[in-house]
């Protein structure tokens, strides 16, 4: 597939749901994802010369775990983009105020568990919102959510991405910019060079947030996962600009 000089906004994926499910259990039925380009494992891509942007991804779930994920790209098979912004999407999940249940807000951005180069291109203003008033919320990944793929970053600026997980017992907020991770596949590695993320933020209300800028590990726990950095600037992010590079 190629999408050349192209505009894909104003997108929803809605998911409304009463189905039993859980999210540590890896058991979840159900979820909401891809508000705007969703690429299959199979599938090969290039996106040059486009936006993607405003559009949304939201899962409410009354009787299991919430699960909700990339907002703009849901990249599971080989992705170039290139020249290309990736702009305020946005990814929200919850649960029922009294369920003690799990929300879990991911790749606000775009994701990916495959592979993709990112070229000369802006990922900013994306985030991601995850509620569960008397359980857990993690928020994680509000501009790219790298989850145990292989991503090539050049030229490329992450600005201004936003990460807020509210909770009654526990938040887990991690990586503003950019979340490497490996949860329940291959070990994911990453490289970033001329490129620069900045302004990237996380917050939590019970938990500490970490990775505003990057964060290079497991979500339970494990890695650092391979990456490499060249000549790019990690400033201005909170809490914090990288951990586990």
């Amino acid at each position: 597939m190629a999408i050349r000089d192209s505009r894909i906004t104003g997108n929803s994926s809605v998911v409304v749901s009463s189905v039993p499910s859980s999210i540590l259990g890896n058991d979840v039925q159900q979820n909401a994802d891809a508000g705007g380009v969703d690429l299959s494992p199979n599938a090969t891509a290039t996106i040059s010369r486009s936006v993607i942007s405003d559009n949304t991804v939201s899962d409410f779930d009354s009787a299991g775990d919430s699960q909700a994920f990339n907002g703009g790209i849901d990249n599971d098979g080989t992705l170039l983009l290139t020249d290309s912004s990736v702009d305020r999407n946005s990814v929200t999940a919850r649960v029922p105020d009294n369920s003690g249940l799990v929300a879990a807000a991911n790749s606000g951005g775009l994701g990916l568990s495959n592979r993709e180069t990112v070229r000369s291109s802006h990922i900013g203003g994306n985030s991601l919102t995850a509620v569960s008033a008397t359980g857990v919320a993690g928020a994680s990944g509000a501009g790219i959510g790298d989850f145990s793929g292989q991503l090539t970053l050049e030229k490329t600026l992450v600005i201004g991405n936003t990460a807020k997980a509210t909770a009654g017992a526990l938040t887990i907020a991690f990586g503003g910019g950019i979340l490497e991770t490996s949860f329940g596949g291959p070990e994911p590695s990453m490289s970033i060079t001329d490129s620069v993320i900045t302004a990237n933020r996380l917050t939590g209300n019970a938990g500490a947030p970490q990775g505003g800028g990057i964060f290079n590990g497991g979500l339970l726990g494990g890695g650092p996962f391979p990456i490499t950095v060249n000549n790019t600037v990690i400033q201005g992010n909170s809490p914090d600009q990288c951990v586990g590079c």
